[in-house]
């Protein structure tokens, strides 16, 4: 049963979207349309709703249309036949405006969660050879969506961690800045205690369901792992008062060793998601199939937790990614996308997918249905 879908979308500024509105299927919907024509941009906008940020950009003003003073979005959205209104405004000058039913939101927390997006693109697939950066974004985002408060913590420690930074290279210049240090550890032990808890808990679930998606697809030929990998390797089970104050013996410990290098070297900031295929790490010794297989059984096992911790299917965006993958991985997908809402871009109207609730033509920002 869908629960949680995309009724219609209007856009204003938005990336190359001057002016445009639809409404879409609470099935399978399918964008079409050659390359560099906006089809990208349509799933941000859908992504950015559920999200209050972008899987494409970690900058807003990205998202504003060219010499234009600001971007709107605004989705019809529902859930347990209920109405939502989102809107998201973001100003290139000022502070963007989220509101939910014509009501501002001026928390990340309190915007974010009402519905929820898992978007999968061909940049994911390369997820397991890239850096561990990609890998806590990814784990980042899908907590986010199913612990809205979890946005919130991030963003402070980001904070801590952004001014910690800029005080540690501007030292030399003023050291007298140095005696600050300790209250911004102190921040950023207790945001850290709490993100590594969230993590921790996200993990162990990510690990269950991507390991029987991989070898489901790998024809149980296959084993693969997945572990956090903390600052701190030991107490799986310590509460965010233990791991505050772990965090904060490492971050004075280490002191001396981050001002020299004029770098934060040690928190949260530097996790991993390790990914391991039949007791190997994958980073360094997968293939490219195999490589390719583990992402996206992460991927896959995101939705999964979301529609095991929710009891609804999040609205599930394809971008592109179709085309990236072998007969054997594609059909796999398509095996498991009947239920919930379904977005699937491809350059051709003819894709080889299940039969589409609608099907769009998208060319320079303009969106017709065919």
């Amino acid at each position: 049963m869908i629960l949680m879908y995309i009724e219609s979308l209007v856009l204003n500024n938005f990336r190359n979207y001057e002016d445009q509105e639809a409404e879409f299927s609470p099935g399978l919907n399918l964008i079409t349309g050659d390359n560099g024509q906006g089809k990208t941009n349509l799933m941000e906008a859908v992504y950015y709703l559920a999200a209050a940020s972008s899987f494409h950009t970690h900058k807003d003003a990205d998202i504003i249309m060219f010499d234009r003073p600001r971007a709107i979005a605004e989705g019809v959205y529902a859930r347990n036949g209920e109405r939502l209104t989102l809107r998201g405004e973001i100003c290139r000058e000022g502070a963007r405006r989220l509101s939910v039913n014509g009501v501002r939101k001026k928390k990340i927390s309190e915007f974010a969660g009402h519905v929820s997006a898992v978007v999968f693109t061909p940049g994911d697939l390369e997820m397991i050879k890239s850096g561990a950066a990609v890998r806590r974004a990814f784990m980042d985002g899908a907590i986010s969506q199913l612990r809205p408060r979890y946005a919130g913590i991030l963003a402070e420690y980001n904070r801590h961690l952004a001014q910690k930074t800029r005080i540690l290279k501007d030292a030399g210049l003023n050291p007298s800045l140095l005696h600050t240090l300790d209250v911004f550890n102190h921040g950023m032990a207790v945001c850290g205690a709490r993100l590594i808890r969230y993590r921790r808990s996200y993990s162990l679930g990510l690990e269950r369901h991507a390991a029987e998606i991989y070898s489901r697809i790998s024809g149980g030929r296959e084993r693969m792992s997945v572990a956090y990998k903390t600052i701190d390797e030991t107490g799986a089970q310590d509460s965010a008062e233990e791991l505050f104050h772990r965090l904060l013996s490492v971050f004075n410990s280490g002191k001396q060793t981050e001002m020299t290098a004029a770098a934060c070297l040690y928190g949260p900031h530097k996790d991993d998601l390790v990914v391991q295929i039949d007791g190997r790490q994958a980073r360094a010794f997968a293939s490219q199939g195999q490589a390719r297989t583990a992402a996206l059984a992460l991927k896959l096992a995101e939705r999964d937790m979301f529609h095991e911790d929710a009891g609804d299917y999040p609205i599930l965006l394809l971008d592109d990614v179709l085309s990236e993958l072998d007969g054997a991985r594609r059909g796999y997908v398509l095996g498991r996308i009947e239920q919930g809402q379904v977005f699937i871009t491809s350059c051709d109207a003819a894709a080889p997918v299940i039969h589409a609730g609608r099907v769009f033509y998208v060319q320079s920002g303009r969106i017709t249905e065919i």
